[in-house]
């Protein structure tokens, strides 16, 4: 009898410590790996958005022989009365959604609702109902001129609002035909300051004026330069506009996704850039910023 009690002898307190450490170390090599799954499927829903908004950028050129603008009119014949609309509005159509095309480009209502295309699922907690991850390339920056005439040459995504009252003109159409290259030229990315999707600006139209206001919408690379003149630092994607008189519209390229940005270039083709990716003519990456 005896000696059966002593076989069903119990695990010690040291044994039990020993099997708890095991498991509190297997754990700990575990999580990492699962996050960073999480992490890859998260960005390659990115990758898949931004293919899917690419390819309706794409098909919105090649319809109407011309990319569609940052702010648009829809009525540009009579730009006083006529809704305010941006690119992504505008390519409702060629993404499927005819019923938010007609919504939102009659102005009926600007209350906004959940689309899956327009939200990095690494933003999903932070962007609220209408909430925007990408943004176009606008270009780059060149200040005005002597005369205080904006220089609108260097931009891609124009900015369709823009009236020239002068000339009775809009900003000038651009195409992706007209680019120097579609494979090396940035189209659209990520960004964490995009807006809301309903975005079309506050300012109310005036004739003669140029609206400028298109950061929640575009992104712009810094004016010409490899370094930053307040801080002597190689200016980033991640950084800023450079603080000159006036500012640049539109902040640079960010992300959620950890040491990477995800941007889509105008061939339709989408790439990991490294976030510290200089930002014009880089000699390994050349992503231009220029038509």
């Amino acid at each position: 009898m005896d000696s059966k009690r002593k076989n069903r002898r119990g695990f010690t307190l040291v044994e039990i410590l020993v099997v708890v450490l095991i498991i509190v170390i297997l754990m700990g090599l575990l999580f990492p790996a699962i996050n960073a799954a999480r992490e890859n499927a998260r960005a390659a829903q990115c990758i898949n958005n931004q293919q899917e908004l690419g390819k309706a950028l794409i098909q919105y050129d090649m319809t109407k022989n011309r990319l569609p603008g940052v702010l648009s009119f829809v009525n540009p014949s009579d730009p006083t009365k006529s809704p305010r609309i941006n690119w992504v509005i505008s390519i409702f159509g060629e993404l499927g959604y005819m019923d938010l095309w007609q919504t939102y480009s009659g102005g009926a209502t600007t209350t906004p609702v959940k689309v899956g295309q327009l939200i990095c699922p690494s933003n999903s907690m932070a962007e609220p109902v209408g909430g925007l991850s990408y943004a176009v390339n606008l270009g780059v920056y060149l200040p005005p001129d002597a005369n205080n005439n904006p220089d609108y040459s260097m931009r891609l995504f124009r900015n369709r609002a823009a009236w020239d009252a002068t000339t009775s003109t809009y900003e000038p159409d651009q195409t992706i035909t007209s680019l120097k290259t579609s494979t090396r030229t940035v189209m659209l990315s990520e960004r964490l300051q995009a807006s809301l999707w309903t975005y079309t600006s506050t300012t109310s139209f005036t004739p003669g004026v140029y609206y400028t206001d298109l950061d929640p919408l575009a992104f712009q690379w810094p004016i010409n330069g490899t370094t930053n003149p307040k801080t002597g630092d190689t200016v980033k994607i991640t950084d800023g506009p450079i603080s000159i008189n006036p500012v640049p519209t539109g902040p640079g390229l960010s992300s959620n996704h950890r040491g990477m940005i995800i941007v889509t270039f105008f061939d339709g083709h989408t790439e990991k850039i490294p976030d510290t990716t200089a930002c014009w003519n880089d000699p390994d990456n050349r992503l231009y910023g220029t038509p």
